[in-house]
């Protein structure tokens, strides 16, 4: 499953959907979700990508292993996973 995060807070009931993805999930981070690359979501089973256009436009750097993704990786990843969820 991919989980695209769009906005720069996170709630119980996001933190409830979070914790339940495996390591077979991908969270991919837009808009202004891109500020969330603190290393706090770093414990999560979940694989976490940043869409670098979206990062480089708000100035925040990529980092605590998280993966960087550009559009044709976007669309690679659109490919792979049927199910989205956005929140």
């Amino acid at each position: 499953m991919l989980m695209v995060l769009q906005y720069n807070n996170v709630n119980y009931d996001l933190n409830q959907q979070l914790s339940a993805l495996t390591q077979d999930d991908v969270v991919l981070l837009m808009s202004d979700a891109v500020y969330l690359t603190i290393c706090g979501m770093a414990d999560l089973q979940a694989q976490i990508v940043v869409y670098e256009p979206d990062a480089l436009a708000r100035g925040v750097a990529v980092s605590c292993g998280y993966k960087a993704v550009s559009s044709d990786e976007l669309v690679r990843l659109n490919e792979k996973y049927s199910t989205w969820i956005k929140w």
